[in-house]
C-alpha cells in the first residue's frame, strides 16, 4: 500500500497549525528590530511534531510570510527570515522521526537545536548583517540578544510541552495506516506460527 503523505486529515492540521501561527505572530510585540516577543515558535514546533518535516517547514513559511503581510514590522520583508521559519518547524519534524527516544527528550532536543540554529546562529547572522553589522561587533550584539530571546523560548518551551501532553492524544495522523501495518504484521506472524 501506497502511503501519501498529503492526506487531507494532515493538510487540515497543517492549516489549523498555520493559522494559529500566523496569529501569534501577528499578535507578537517587536521590542527592538533584533528582539521580539513571540509565541510563534510553539506553533511551528508542534507543527512538525505532529505533521512532519514538509509539514512544520510549510507551516513556518507560511507563518511568518502571512504574518508580515498582515502586520508588516521591522522593514522590508526578509526571506531569509522566513526560510529559518520554516526551519523551525521541519527541525522537530526530523527530530520526532527518532521513535527510540522518549517524546519529552525529542521535545527538548528539537527545542534546543531549534534555539541555537534558528535563533542565536541564523536570524542573529541575518539581523546583524542587514541591520547591526556597522554598529558594533556580531558577538558583542548577540550578548545583548540572548537573555530576552532565552526568556522567550522559555515560555515557548514551557507552551509546547503542555499543548504536546494536550494535542497527543487526539491528533493520530498515521493510525489507520498503523493499524493495516498491523493487521498486516499479526497475520504473517500468524502464518508463520500454523506452518511451524
Amino acid at each position: 500500500m501506497k502511503k501519501t503523505y498529503f492526506t487531507s486529515k494532515r493538510i487540515a492540521y497543517i492549516a489549523i497549525f498555520a493559522a494559529m501561527s500566523v496569529a501569534l505572530k501577528v499578535f507578537s510585540i517587536d521590542i527592538s528590530i533584533a528582539n521580539k516577543l513571540s509565541l510563534m515558535t510553539t506553533m511551528n514546533v508542534l507543527a512538525g511534531i505532529f505533521t512532519g518535516p514538509i509539514g512544520g517547514f510549510i507551516v513556518g513559511v507560511l507563518a511568518d510570510g502571512l504574518g508580515f503581510l498582515i502586520k508588516p514590522s521591522g522593514g522590508a520583508w526578509m526571506p531569509l527570515i522566513t526560510l529559518v521559519s520554516g526551519l523551525s518547524g521541519l527541525i522537530p519534524g526530523l527530530v520526532f522521526k527518532i521513535k527510540k527516544i522518549h517524546p519529552i527528550v525529542r521535545i527538548i532536543i528539537s527545542i534546543v537545536l531549534v534555539y541555537f540554529v534558528c535563533t542565536v546562529f541564523l536570524n542573529s547572522l541575518i539581523i546583524y548583517y542587514f541591520f547591526i553589522q556597522n554598529k558594533t561587533t556580531f558577538f558583542v550584539w548577540l550578548l545583548t540578544r540572548i537573555p530576552l530571546q532565552s526568556g522567550v523560548y522559555l515560555v515557548n518551551s514551557i507552551l509546547i510541552i503542555i499543548l504536546y501532553k494536550i494535542l497527543e492524544p487526539r491528533i493520530k495522523l498515521d493510525s489507520i495506516e498503523n493499524k493495516i501495518k498491523t493487521t498486516i504484521e499479526n497475520k504473517a506472524e500468524t502464518n508463520e506460527a500454523a506452518s511451524n
